[in-house]
């Protein structure tokens, strides 16, 4: 049922709304929380507004959504939208719009940012008579796996329609369906907090189901379902469903208007999918398709039809349930066919499908093997999962994000391939962890038992990968490319199942103490070291004590300040230091970006102007970030060692690198952590490809151990071996400026 306000109520919460849109409007050109500055308003609606603004930290366009104040006072519309930042930020998917961060102003506006879309909403994008048959295809299968990855948590969607589903623009001319807006979704088996009630209805009549328009309880995902038909529908005709009659909905997509020539379409190729329209679009639940990706199937094979063929999803269609995928999840594939004519069913099985499968059996049958099976974890028939746990939330966000984002960049350069993996996706299941220990063990127990992962890739952190490592050896599964320099992820002899990237905190600590030493004209007995309290911190300090051991210096005599890990208490650390200024020359900091720039700024405001060079985990874009924040001018001479070469450097390794971060997330800058997890994700893929097609971790571990010379295009070749697990010896060094420039500083 519908709410029904008198015209002086309406009038009322009219100009109450109008007031709410001047107040936010006002908040153009201001800064929330000195994080973002808003720049030009680029939508509203009855709860909330957007705008286009900067994240100061990484000098990045992003969209900001604040709730008007006069919604914010209703407790309901508060707990909607704090629910959109929690379901939406938990989802890791290409096709569903990303969240960055979601706060609150100290004068209690709620605000949520987002990733910034260029494009048109599907609403815009579609012309009268509709959209053509690729066009259709290619949107469909995006909105499918968006909403499949929100099923699968499970989460329904609720509010899927023209208006919340989004054609983004990408560099190279590609397009990305990106889906909006899930503030009324609903996590089944949870209590509903936006239940229809007496009055009241949840969902937008011409594309919500009867169940949901009734107000039912016992809504479940094939609710999407009908309203993906309804989109469909808007898609194939371009006419806007604004009605909210169930009957009306149902007629417009009668059977005679499935063969008929009375809807003018600019494509007439796009008529043989009316029939999934009408399916989809099942007054009841259990006469529609049962999951989305059966949806899309349907619509793949109707529009592979001849014009002439009506069989498909004729009224004497049935669903085949004995035909599943091996995946490791058990996706269910059924073929849709007509009764009569099952004998030929087996033709519609897609070609790559009978020679994904085939041809291992095939060679399995010559060679006398035994028949493969593919019961290796995470390794499906058109996917392998990886995971990785890393922080997304907390003061060490940024790294993981970074990361994060680096690994998707060349992933997406290999799911875009028609090959992939041998003919597979690779698929990333990221878990925040907040850079805490007890968080990683319980996301490393959830990725490897019930994700399911083949491995773990990119994991951030040297506290939180010690606390896994044990787990993860014992699950004999492994452990690529950690964002760390750690020496427990370089045992001698090395752990069996793990397999380093970059190069170790010794390394980077020896490089920059002996640059400090012979360069700066540092005292060896007059480095100090700021370092974080944990494993972290101890691990970069002992490279540090290393090194000028050979210089004869004891570890008793090197003076050690820190910090506790995800705190900026840096005062007693900045104190120790100004009250021992005649004994130190220099710092090495051992730190993330936050603690370490507050750092700095308090020992420069007390005019102790000595050089400090931190080590590649403290996030130099990040680290900038912090500067520009507290102050420019804190930056200038600021030295921070790499384990990879300059974004900026023109080898094949970087332009491919920068090419693809342009193409696939054009919104983004190249900088030094996400090339990082851009190298981890490529060396990685390697090792997939040259395991072949029945992969397994063991088979996984021996390739690796089998690379030799492998040049991956930044001029140093990578080596792995029985008793080399570490691929990159190799340190560089930069030094930042007051205008966020890191140049390259020769060591």
């Amino acid at each position: 049922m519908i709410n029904k306000q008198s015209p002086t109520e309406n009038s009322n919460v009219n100009a109450e709304l109008s007031q709410s849109e001047n107040k936010t409007k006002d908040l153009q050109n201001t800064l929330l929380n000195n994080a973002y500055r808003l720049e030009k308003l680029i939508g509203q609606g009855g709860m909330s507004v957007i705008y286009e603004a900067t994240q100061l930290t990484l000098n990045r366009q992003v969209a900001v959504k604040l709730l008007l104040p006069q919604i914010q006072a209703s407790e309901e519309f508060k707990q909607r939208f704090l629910r959109e930042a929690r379901i939406v930020s938990g989802l890791n998917h290409p096709n569903l719009v990303n969240i960055y961060d979601f706060g609150e102003t100290d004068e209690g506006l709620l605000y949520l940012v987002m990733e910034k879309l260029n494009g048109l909403t599907l609403q815009e994008f579609v012309p009268k008579g509709g959209l053509n048959l690729e066009d259709i295809c290619q949107f469909i299968s995006g909105m499918c796996n968006g909403i499949a990855a929100a099923h699968k948590v499970p989460i329904v969607h609720r509010d899927l329609k023209p208006g919340n589903i989004f054609i983004a623009e990408v560099s190279g001319g590609s397009r990305v369906v990106k889906i909006l807006d899930f503030g009324i979704s609903k996590i089944l088996d949870e209590v509903d907090q936006f239940q229809t009630r007496t009055g009241y209805m949840v969902g937008t009549p011409g594309y919500s189901a009867p169940e949901q328009m009734l107000g039912l309880e016992d809504v479940d995902t094939r609710t999407d379902i009908y309203s993906m038909g309804a989109v469909l529908y808007y898609m194939v005709s371009g006419e806007r469903r604004n009605d909210s009659s169930v009957e009306a909905l149902l007629g417009k997509v009668s059977a005679t208007d499935t063969q008929s020539e009375s809807i003018e379409l600019n494509d007439e190729n796009v008529r043989r999918l009316l029939p999934v329209v009408k399916k989809a679009m099942q007054a009841k639940p259990a006469d529609r398709f049962e999951t989305i990706e059966l949806f899309a199937l349907s619509v793949q094979q109707c529009s592979s039809q001849s014009g002439d063929d009506k069989t498909l999803l004729s009224p004497s269609y049935s669903l085949r349930k004995d035909v599943e995928s091996l995946d490791d999840d058990k996706t269910r594939i059924s073929q849709v066919v007509p009764v009569k004519k099952s004998s030929v069913s087996w033709l519609k099985i897609p070609i790559a499908l009978l020679f994904l499968v085939g041809a291992p059996l095939a060679y399995a049958w010559f060679t006398n093997l035994s028949i493969p099976t593919l019961n290796t974890p995470g390794v499906g028939f058109s996917k392998i999962k990886i995971g990785m746990s890393a922080p997304f939330s907390g003061p060490s966000k940024e790294l993981g994000r970074a990361m994060k984002l680096g690994m998707e960049t060349y992933f997406s350069s290999v799911n875009s391939t028609l090959a992939g993996v041998l003919g597979r996706k690779i698929e990333l299941v990221a878990l925040d962890d907040r850079y805490e220990p007890d968080e990683a063990i319980k996301n490393a127990k959830r990725l490897v038992e019930q994700e399911n992962v083949f491995a773990l890739v990119g994991n951030v952190g040297t506290p939180t990968t010690r606390v896994i490592l044990p787990y993860l050896t014992q699950k004999q599964t492994v452990l690529y490319g950690a964002f760390t320099g750690a020496d427990i992820v370089r045992l001698e002899p090395p752990n069996r199942f793990v397999f380093n990237y970059r190069a170790s905190y010794a390394q980077e600590t020896a490089a920059i103490v002996k640059y400090l030493i012979e360069s700066n004209q540092a005292a060896a007995n007059k480095i100090a070291v700021f370092a974080q309290q944990d494993s972290f911190g101890d691990a970069g300090f002992r490279g540090v004590v290393h090194y000028l051991k050979s210089k004869g210096i004891h570890e008793q005599d090197i003076l050690r300040v820190g910090y506790e890990r995800n705190k900026m208490n840096v005062q007693h650390a900045t104190q120790r230091i100004l009250e021992n200024q005649e004994k130190v020359d220099a710092v090495v900091a051992i730190a993330t970006y936050g603690p370490s720039a507050e750092f700095t700024k308090i020992l420069r405001d007390n005019n102790l102007n000595i050089p400090i060079a931190n080590v590649s985990f403290v996030g130099s874009e990040a680290l900038w970030g912090e500067f520009e924040r507290l102050g420019p001018h804190y930056a200038e001479g600021i030295i921070v060692t790499q384990v990879v070469p300059h974004f900026n450097q023109n080898s094949s390794l970087v332009l491919e690198y920068r090419d693809a971060l342009k193409k696939y997330y054009p919104n983004e800058k190249p900088n030094f952590v996400s090339l990082e997890g851009y190298i981890a994700a490529k060396i990685f893929t390697m090792g997939l490809q040259k395991s072949g097609w029945m992969i397994t971790r063991d088979k996984l571990i021996n390739t690796f151990e089998q690379f030799s010379n492998i040049d991956i295009g930044f001029g140093e070749s990578i080596h792995y071996g029985p008793s080399n697990h570490q691929a990159s010896n190799k340190v560089w060094a930069t030094r930042l400026n007051q205008n966020g420039e890191y140049e390259v500083l020769d060591l």
